[in-house]
């Protein structure tokens, strides 16, 4: 029978997927945090993470596409990165340095949420001519290619960089950016995945019991962020709570510590 704190977890788990989804995100980073306070092996970690972002993106993604947000300046993007999150998906870390990876990964995720809008942009479109868009996705290109490789060292798919950086650069609204961030994170976890499968499966008794928590909560999540919601409220919203998830993960390292 399911105890009372599946039910907690799946609810969480839902939630989650609804506010990240939402944002264009996958939730492999808020994953991370909770299957590390579950006391989860952490060598299957990563790579359960990454397979609940993959079906998490799959499904925010097609919302995105049906409401045509999809378009091809995302191409550049996910042709450097993917590659990238296949070789950092390979690397194998020790528990002390996933730790700190984690942790610093969830802090620079709940600041960048907190971004200020951009300036250069009139009735949520950025105004600027096509040369100009052109240079900035050049000049991104080096760091979308790092962005991959970061992100499948660490189990995640990436989203969480490159949203804030290509709407910060002026590149794209912040809608497209986060439709570009759900593919972008889709294709980088399915790579990294598979980098990730060379070292250690994925935990199948976890994905079995939060697969449909997390699709659910993905689908509402970005069905209404691409039809109602302004995504850069969900995202400040949800900034707080993966900053308190950081400082409950360095917490629980400092009690495990203190008791050694």
């Amino acid at each position: 029978m399911m105890v009372m704190s599946d039910i907690i977890w799946m609810l969480i788990f839902f939630i989650t997927a609804f506010f990240y989804s939402a944002s264009g995100l996958g939730g492999a980073s808020a994953y991370l945090a909770y299957f590390s306070i579950m006391k989860v092996d952490y060598t299957h970690i990563p790579a359960t993470a990454l397979f609940l972002s993959v079906i998490s993106t799959f499904t925010s993604t097609i919302n995105w596409i049906r409401e045509k947000y999809i378009n091809k300046t995302a191409i550049p993007f996910l042709i450097v990165s993917v590659p990238s999150a296949f070789l950092g998906g390979k690397i194998k870390l020790s528990e002390q340095t996933f730790n700190i990876l984690l942790i610093i990964t969830l802090l620079i995720v709940g600041i960048l949420m907190f971004k200020p809008e951009n300036k250069n942009k009139e009735n949520g479109k950025i105004q600027q001519n096509i040369t100009t868009i052109k240079k900035k996705i050049i000049l991104a290109l080096p760091i979308s290619a790092a962005i991959g490789f970061v992100s499948g060292t660490i189990g995640i798919g990436g989203g969480v960089f490159l949203i804030p950086i290509i709407y910060g650069m002026g590149i794209m609204d912040y809608k497209y950016a986060s439709a570009t961030g759900a593919i972008f994170i889709f294709l980088n976890s399915i790579s990294g995945l598979f980098g990730q499968i060379t070292k250690q499966i994925p935990d199948i008794n976890l994905i079995l019991k939060f697969s449909a928590p997390v699709i659910s909560g993905a689908f509402l999540g970005s069905f209404l962020s691409s039809k109602k919601f302004s995504a850069n409220l969900v995202k400040k919203i949800f900034g707080g709570v993966v900053i308190l998830l950081a400082l409950i993960k360095s917490a629980e390292i400092l009690v495990g510590k203190i008791s050694k």
